[in-house]
């Protein structure tokens, strides 16, 4: 019983994040959130007593889910990678919570920038041909997944973005890193 409990608690806050995403906190109602979820009303307030609690719920969830994802990539040292498995993390985690990221980023809009600072670090830095800007990098590599992610969200199959998102972030790694001699060296 306590199972069924917990299932139906996650499934009213996965139509809250769906819906808070979609229609803002102020225009959602309760009525929306348990249409989406497909419980009644008073179901629904017995496990939240208020929409504020809901959206606190749903924020609380949408974080731990982002924190979950990006501690697995933490210990990585090359940035590159950590960006380009996290872009893809990102999407499967909106594929199967939709409007997740969109709840996320709508409440971290009261920063001026919609977009998180460079992650990048010095010895990234370094490894960089002369005259390419990190923060110019920053917006190529931010809007290629923001784009790539919103091209194939609502598409039951990601493997095409994995595949295009692959191929298109290998190109650009290329062109803008400076590569080690690769010919072998004196002993």
């Amino acid at each position: 019983m306590k199972s069924a409990s917990i299932n139906t608690q996650q499934t009213i806050i996965n139509a809250g994040v769906q819906i808070f995403a979609e229609i803002k906190y102020e225009k959602a109602s309760m009525r929306d959130i348990a249409k989406v979820a497909k419980v009644s009303k008073p179901l629904l307030f017995h496990y939240f007593k208020s929409k504020r609690a809901l959206y606190q719920a749903c924020m609380t969830f949408a974080q731990n889910q982002m924190q979950d994802l990006t501690k697995t990539l933490k210990h990585q040292s090359d940035t590159f990678r950590v960006i380009q498995e996290i872009t893809k993390a990102k999407l499967k985690l909106s594929t199967q919570y939709p409007g997740i990221l969109k709840l996320l980023n709508d409440a971290n809009k009261t920063s001026q920038h919609s977009q998180p600072p460079s992650p990048f670090q010095p010895r990234d830095l370094a490894m960089l041909k002369p005259n390419i800007s990190p923060n110019v990098l920053w917006d190529l590599l931010y809007f290629l997944s923001l784009g790539l992610s919103q091209a194939y969200i609502h598409r039951k199959d990601i493997e095409p973005f994995f595949k295009t998102f692959d191929e298109i972030f290998s190109m650009l790694t290329t062109v803008i890193m400076n590569r080690r001699d690769t010919h072998a060296t004196r002993i």
